[in-house]
This record gives structure tokens, C-alpha cells and sequence, in this order.
């Protein structure tokens, strides 16, 4: 596959600027890797002009495709009209409208940056409200980037439920005290049930369910 010089540039630059060379969720071997110069439908192009089949699509967001006309002609409207403005404004209340009209779960929204702060933000609430420290995940279940998330997301081997093993380095050793990790495919409910008058209520699903809808089929299940 054709390499042009720009491209090379680009990616000795990126092998500068960013840890490991990527923006963190992709790095493809030295031969393979390219840069996005554009996207249109389903497709993509590179800075050499090899075009590929985006099956990634922004991570889930990108369901109409890239530059889809619409949506082009309808963002280019409302920025002419400013760009953020880190208060109350027309398009985030018609948009949570719209999310619960959808969602018949959801009685309010609140707007996050990321799947991380969702869901960190989802057990802090579940604490305060529950006075309960505990919770319960899959292992290799991913839910973000803080440290809760990040025990047992790539576990080196088959823990016994419900031993917690940090997939990170930098993680404190308390954090493995708060959770309790469940295998998958073990029937494990005789030793869950053992420990539900710590855990953290189910309702904390939803409420995650709601803060980040991409997440749901691999959520934190909670007891």
C-alpha cells in the first residue's frame, strides 16, 4: 500500500507528540498504520489517498456516517451562532427533551464528556445515596478510563471471584477493597449473594445507562 512522504511526516510526528504513538485507543503495527486526512458516509480516506471502510465509525457515535449532508448544513447553522457555552442554552434543553421522550427511564439528563466520567460519576452518586462502598463487575468488562474500571479489564489469569487484579499500573491498593470482580461465563449467584448487603443497589445500571448509552451492553452489573 502506497505511503507518501506527508504521511510518514505525520506519522514520525505522532511518534513524538503522543505516548505510544497514538491517540490511545488504536496503534496499528509499522506497515499498516496511516493517518485519516477525511471521511465521507461510511467510508475514509488517508493522507496518501487510500480509502477504507470505517466499521469504527467514531466509536459508536457515527451512525449516519462521515460529513453526512444534513448534518453538515445543520452544524454549520447553529456555530455561526457561537461555539460552547459552558451555561444553560436552547440546543442542551431541547436535546434532554428529546433523550427522555426516547429513554421512558430517564427522568433527567446531565451531559458528559466521556463513558469515564459517566460512570465515575454514576458510582459517586450510587455511594452517597446508598452509604455502600462495594461494587460488582464482569472482569474484562470495559467502562472507562479511572481506576475502578481498570481493575480486572485484561486480567493476566482466571482470578476466583470475586479477587480483583488492577490492569494498570498508578492504581492505589485500596481500590482493589471496593471491588469485587465476577467471571464470565461461571454461574457465581451462591457466592454474589453472600455479599449484597454491601454492594451498591442495581438502580446504578440506569442511571449509567443513561449517562453513556454505548455502554450499555457491557455495563457494570450491580447487585
Amino acid at each position: 500500500m502506497k505511503r507518501n512522504n506527508e504521511e510518514f511526516n505525520l506519522l514520525e510526528a505522532a511518534d513524538r507528540v503522543f505516548p505510544g504513538g497514538s491517540l490511545g485507543n488504536i496503534r496499528l503495527e509499522e506497515g499498516y498504520d496511516f493517518v485519516v486526512d477525511s471521511g465521507s458516509g461510511s467510508h475514509i480516506r488517508d493522507i496518501s489517498g487510500n480509502h477504507y471502510i470505517d466499521y469504527l465509525l467514531g466509536s459508536g457515535p457515527m451512525v449516519l456516517g462521515h460529513a453526512h449532508p444534513l448534518v453538515v448544513d445543520a452544524v454549520t447553522e447553529v456555530v455561526k451562532k457561537g461555539s460552547t457555552f459552558f451555561t444553560q442554552n436552547r440546543y442542551a434543553i431541547q436535546l434532554a427533551e428529546e433523550i427522555i421522550k426516547a429513554m421512558p427511564c430517564a427522568e433527567q439528563v446531565r451531559y458528559v464528556s466521556s463513558g469515564t466520567e459517566a460512570t465515575y460519576n454514576a458510582l459517586k452518586v450510587a455511594r452517597a445515596y446508598t452509604g455502600r462502598d462495594k461494587i460488582l463487575k464482569f472482569e474484562g468488562g470495559f467502562h472507562g478510563m479511572h481506576d475502578y474500571s481498570q481493575m480486572s479489564l485484561s486480567p493476566s489469569g482466571n482470578l476466583p471471584f470475586p479477587d480483583p487484579e488492577p490492569s494498570s499500573a498508578g492504581i492505589p491498593k485500596v481500590i482493589a477493597e471496593t471491588v469485587l470482580v465476577a467471571p464470565y461465563y461461571i454461574y457465581c449467584k451462591n457466592n454474589i449473594n453472600s455479599y449484597t448487603h454491601i454492594l451498591i443497589p442495581v438502580y446504578i445500571y440506569i442511571y449509567i445507562y443513561i449517562f453513556m448509552h454505548q455502554y450499555w451492553q457491557r455495563c457494570i452489573l450491580i447487585d
